[in-house]
């Protein structure tokens, strides 16, 4: 065993009682948030649990404990690493010049831990008590406490030991999303907004749908109030096809030497659901960073898509049973003469 003793020195103004609480880290103890999604269809809604997972190691049972979870992490400590000058030389140990980067530069910057930067982040909270199912929140714009209501017991074995942290119903705008180029299947998506007062931790979900399990996802960290989406596996009623139906290089005109790359995709959707249902179809188109190729949508998609600054192209209806839509999307690229390899690089 390892025994610690601490002294503490307190000066007041006249005599009385006080009470002094010290904390410390304990190692081999961690917890992980995950999350439980179970789709309800029929009244439009996701049953939402959130949970954590907690193990430790550290030598002593914890035996009917008030549990406190934090997302606070002190390994990280309290301000961002310094960076030191990174300085690159020219040196002559061949024939030619060579760049070299001095071995204590890099020495210097590993020793300063510079790949923690990336994760370290501000804890400077501006808290208010918020009510769960499971736990008491305390929660600001840095760390989040969860203070489980429930009195628990976690051994020292290394096992994992679930609490629940909170519980909540959130109203869900469903509708189905297909994404042909990298998939024929069509998915079940449901647009949510996290009505709860404090955020819903990034981590592993599992997805239920019409009382079956259907897989796990993950979920970014979501705010209070924040709008995200959750999918709930495959669907089987819908069919969306996308075929090549255009592939051809051509001189531009006789005197603007210029190349053009025109492709043509058809997609083609039908549905086998027997209520008129939402689809989004989302595709792309490539984005040019080179003043000289130009990419532009051709004459002939239908119907006109909205397509952002990244090239996504999305479309978004209503399908009705057995009903038939067609989709084409034509996308135009132009480039000098000559520059013939960017166009075969971009088909």
């Amino acid at each position: 065993k390892t025994t610690w003793s601490a002294t503490d020195m307190i000066q007041t103004q006249e005599e009385g009682q006080a009470t002094v609480e010290l904390a410390h880290d304990v190692p081999g103890a961690r917890w992980i948030p995950v999350h439980q999604a179970i789709l309800d269809e029929a009244n439009g809604q996701v049953h939402w649990q959130s949970k954590a997972q907690v193990l430790q190691q550290s030598g002593e049972d914890w035996t009917d404990v008030q549990l406190t979870l934090s997302t606070a992490r002190s390994s990280l400590g309290l301000t961002p690493a310094s960076l030191v000058p990174l300085r690159v030389d020219a040196v002559t140990s061949q024939p030619r010049a060579e760049l070299a980067v001095s071995e204590k530069m890099l020495s210097d910057a590993s020793s300063l831990g510079l790949d923690s930067v990336a994760r370290a982040q501000a804890q400077n909270p501006a808290e208010q008590a918020i009510d769960l199912a499971g736990a008491v929140v305390s929660a600001g714009s840095g760390p989040v406490r969860f203070l489980i209501r429930a009195r628990t017991t976690i051994p020292a074995d290394g096992s994992t030991h679930a609490v629940t942290i909170s519980e909540q119903s959130l109203a869900a705008e469903l509708g189905y999303q297909s994404v042909p180029l990298l998939s024929p299947h069509v998915f079940r998506r449901a647009r949510l907004i996290n009505s709860g007062n404090a955020p819903l931790l990034a981590g592993v979900v599992s997805c239920f749908r019409a009382g079956s399990y259907v897989g796990d996802g993950r979920i970014h960290r979501v705010a209070a109030g924040q709008q995200f989406s959750q999918h709930f596996g495959s669907e089987g009623r819908i069919l969306v096809h996308k075929e090549e139906i255009e592939d051809k290089s051509r001189k531009s005109g006789t005197f603007t030497k210029k190349v053009k790359l025109v492709k043509a995709y058809r997609i083609t959707v039908k549905s086998m659901i027997d209520e008129e249902v939402p689809l989004e179809l989302v595709d792309r188109i490539p984005v040019s960073t080179v003043d000289e190729v130009e990419i532009v949508l051709g004459s002939e998609t239908e119907p006109d898509p909205e397509v952002d600054e990244d090239g996504i192209v999305r479309w978004t209806m209503s399908l009705q049973k057995d009903q038939v839509q067609v989709f084409v999307l034509q996308w135009i690229a132009t480039a000098p003469r000559g520059d013939d390899a960017i166009l075969e690089r971009i088909r």
